[in-house]
């Protein structure tokens, strides 16, 4: 769609697999220990959630949130997965996608590197900093405009290690740039 940047464009690592659906691996939404809902957000694994009656089941990714956003989801048709779904409220969106990884280390200070890498070589400004998530990209990528001039779109990128999987986001709209939309 024409309202989002295009983030396809970034490749990750070869040794990571799009999670397949029906894993159960990342979950998008914050509990505690006994599956209440906790003071911040953050993903947890499918093993830390013991209700998960509240969640909306895309496979590799559950989702629970707000009412009132709406869902797209991307399919490979190929093979009927769902690879990554975008939740947009308002003028922000967050763009989700789970990976199979490594279960020794963590993949994201990697994957932002080459993310970094790729904005910059495409004309684009990327900067690491420290996010409720930790270490975030946030990035100022180019695109071509309405006039055909390129304008340059905001976009934050989120990375979380978990234990076999890495959940990437990719915040766009106001959300990039403004706590309180980010919320």
């Amino acid at each position: 769609s024409k309202d989002r940047p295009d983030t396809d464009a970034v490749d990750l690592p070869d040794d990571l697999e799009q999670d397949e659906l029906g894993d159960g691996g990342a979950l998008d939404g914050g509990a505690d220990g006994d599956g209440a809902p906790a003071a911040t957000s953050r993903p947890l694994d499918r093993s830390e959630v013991e209700d998960d009656s509240d969640y909306l089941n895309l496979g590799a990714i559950w989702l629970r949130g707000p009412q009132g956003k709406e869902l797209r989801l991307e399919v490979n048709e190929q093979e009927q997965q769902i690879t990554g779904v975008t939740a947009v409220i308002g003028e922000s969106a967050v763009q989700l996608q789970a990976f199979a990884a490594p279960r020794t280390e963590g993949v994201w200070i990697d994957i932002r590197n080459e993310i970094a890498a790729s904005i910059v070589d495409a004309g684009g400004t990327a900067e690491v900093v420290t996010g409720e998530f930790g270490e975030e990209l946030l990035t100022r990528m180019p695109q071509a405009g309405p006039d055909g001039r390129t304008v340059f779109m905001p976009a934050r990128f989120v990375g979380v290690d978990g234990p076999r999987w890495f959940l990437r986001a990719v915040v766009s709209g106001r959300a990039a740039i403004e706590p309180a939309a980010a919320e």
